[in-house]
């Protein structure tokens, strides 16, 4: 069965030493596995060594700035990056216009210049014919 909705594939951003990666994350305990997985292997760290994590992500509905402390936390900042990665109506509206106004800029580049190049034959055959 098919609701129709969009599936997202949320990303997240992650910071260490001044560097940023973006990581695709999935929920549930297995998603959380290899999050840890993919950051040990992207920040070279040891099995042994522990590490901790705060998500920063925006609320959904409200967009309040969140902080969330550890990988206890990892399913709900999934659940915000899922979110956030869905255009609002206004933000889709917006792309929907600009694209709109780029497929009219090009269409209005490539009459003109179909037009200059028929004005440039026709100034051609008049010079021919004088």
């Amino acid at each position: 069965m098919t609701t129709g909705a969009k599936v997202v594939t949320p990303f997240m951003r992650v910071s260490f030493n001044g560097k940023t990666h973006k990581v695709q994350v999935t929920p549930g305990e297995d998603g959380a596995k290899e999050f840890e997985q993919q950051i040990r292997k992207m920040l070279q760290l040891p099995e042994d060594q522990e590490f901790d994590v705060i998500f920063h992500c925006r609320a959904p509905g409200t967009g309040d700035k969140l902080q969330l402390q550890g990988l206890c936390a990892f399913d709900a900042a999934v659940h915000c990056a899922s979110m956030s990665s869905l255009p609002t109506a206004s933000q889709q509206s917006a792309a929907d216009a600009a694209k709109q106004q780029r497929k009219a800029s090009w269409l209005r580049s490539l009459l003109q210049r179909v037009f200059s190049r028929f004005d440039l034959m026709t100034a051609g055959t008049a010079i021919q014919a004088a």
